[in-house]
């Protein structure tokens, strides 16, 4: 701290001129590092905006990529259905026309002229009776009920594996 003094009678302090050099010298110095202080919180303030602005963009180049990728995937399903779509009407055009063109008349010319076949006489002719029958067997279950839970399902699980490997 400075020294004060009274001079020459009056109530006046009279400072010595280290402290008047140190105040101003103190005073300067904290202005310096206030500066400074606040060159630093302006560069962090800039560094934030920066980082603010990269992360936007950075979501919306994924969100735009995310889109594109869409709208790529959904015009290659369209064209495919297309495709799809054309070979199926070629398709039933070809069928039509070997429909057209299959005449059994004439496949009987060409086996009999060509291939030298002839028909079958009477008992050549084997009939094979392809009818199905139609029924449903009904599996009796009892010993299923009386397990309940869990210990049931495993159970119906190894007799399916066991019927399917006989």
């Amino acid at each position: 701290m400075s020294k004060y003094y009274y001079t020459g009678g009056t109530s006046a302090y009279r400072l010595d001129n280290c402290d008047i050099e140190n105040y101003y010298t103190k005073k300067r110095i904290n202005e310096q590092e206030a500066k400074k202080a606040r060159a630093v919180k302006s560069a962090k303030a800039r560094l934030k905006t920066i980082a603010s602005i990269l992360l936007v963009f950075a979501v919306a180049c994924t969100i735009l990529y995310r889109n594109v990728i869409i709208i790529e995937s959904s015009t290659e399903a369209q064209q495919l259905e297309e495709k799809l779509t054309t070979l199926q009407a070629a398709n039933t055009k070809l069928n039509y026309e070997l429909k057209k063109e299959v005449d059994l008349k004439k496949v009987e010319e060409i086996a009999t002229a060509k291939l030298g076949m002839k028909r079958p006489d009477k008992y050549q002719t084997v009939y094979v009776d392809v009818t199905q029958k139609n029924y449903a067997e009904v599996k009796n279950s009892a010993a299923d009920k009386t397990l309940g839970g869990t210990f049931s399902v495993i159970k119906q699980k190894v007799i399916n594996v066991l019927e399917y490997l006989q």
